[in-house]
């Protein structure tokens, strides 16, 4: 299982419009994350924050990782999908997607 992440804006008509490339990532990694960013459920409370908000949480998140990566390369997942450093790469390319669409909302489905 894995994560489909998205920034959309409201443009007025029935559904969406979807501003980004979309990112997606392996739920094997979740625990990095929840423990990164514990006010979150493997990024899925991150679904329907505006962007701005999003960022706050991700930028706090990064932090963490960075300042101790071996506590969260130890949460590598054995089956070999995703890593510390591809889900570090991950989580600054949404921080960046964030920040460039302040006003954007964030979807995740799983």
């Amino acid at each position: 299982m894995s994560y489909d992440i998205d920034l959309v804006i409201d443009a007025g008509g029935p559904e969406p419009v979807q501003i980004t490339d979309g990112l997606n990532y392996t739920s094997n990694c979740a625990g990095m994350w929840r423990k990164a960013m514990p006010e979150t459920d493997g990024l899925a409370d991150m679904d329907g924050l505006d962007a701005s908000a999003a960022a706050v949480r991700l930028r706090a998140g990064i932090a963490k990782m960075e300042q101790d990566p071996d506590a969260y390369r130890a949460l590598n997942p054995a089956n070999g999908w995703g890593d510390y450093e591809s889900q570090l790469e991950m989580l600054r390319e949404l921080l960046s997607q964030c920040e460039a669409a302040p006003r954007a909302t964030v979807r995740v489905s799983r």
